[in-house]
């Protein structure tokens, strides 16, 4: 990631770079370098777009998770819901991403407590998003990603939510059941 910044494109590039070499460490295993250098990224991040911007959030969000791969979930919150209120209040494309991180969080600190309080008059188009990530976050667990009990507590959250909100689509609402059982 060595990269000459003399330009405005060469500076996001190389926090581009920078992200994909922390998630390449983080696949590998190696968390605590994935954290240095997503900690590094996360500090460019924050000069060159300031830490109310998409493109400060895009460096929160995997550094949250190479913290919540280490279960340190206590850490990983504040990242996380700094990285939902950016993404909010720009109408991200990757807010569902990252509700559903941050309630995964929530989850595995305190397992009773309800973590999906941000879908509360969602959008059915959010709904669905984070109905299908939660499922496919879920799918990592049974490989080992995450820890499959704070998943299978959040899969039966989100289970309860679709049936109290009377979210009539039943399709979605049984791959939330399947991926329970799973």
């Amino acid at each position: 990631v060595a990269l000459d910044e003399q330009t405005d494109a060469a500076r996001r590039e190389r926090l581009t770079f920078i992200m994909n070499l922390g998630e390449i460490l983080q696949r590998a295993g190696e968390l605590d370098e994935a954290e240095q250098v997503h900690r590094d990224g996360l500090k460019g991040r924050a000069e060159y777009y300031g830490e109310d911007h998409p493109g400060y959030a895009f460096g929160l969000e995997p550094l949250a998770e190479v913290l919540l791969g280490q279960k340190r979930y206590d850490d990983a919150k504040p990242f996380l819901t700094r990285c939902v209120e950016i993404f909010e209040a720009h109408q991200h494309p990757r807010l569902s991403a990252a509700v559903i991180l941050e309630a995964s969080a929530s989850k595995a600190i305190t397992p009773s407590a309800p973590a999906l309080t941000r879908l509360q008059g969602a959008s059915s188009e959010l709904l669905h998003e984070v109905v299908q990530g939660a499922i496919d976050k879920a799918g990592l667990a049974m490989d080992g990603h995450y820890d499959p009990a704070v998943w299978l507590a959040l899969l039966g959250e989100l289970r309860q939510v679709m049936v109290d909100g009377g979210w009539t689509d039943a399709h979605s609402l049984t791959h939330v059941v399947a991926a329970c059982s799973n």
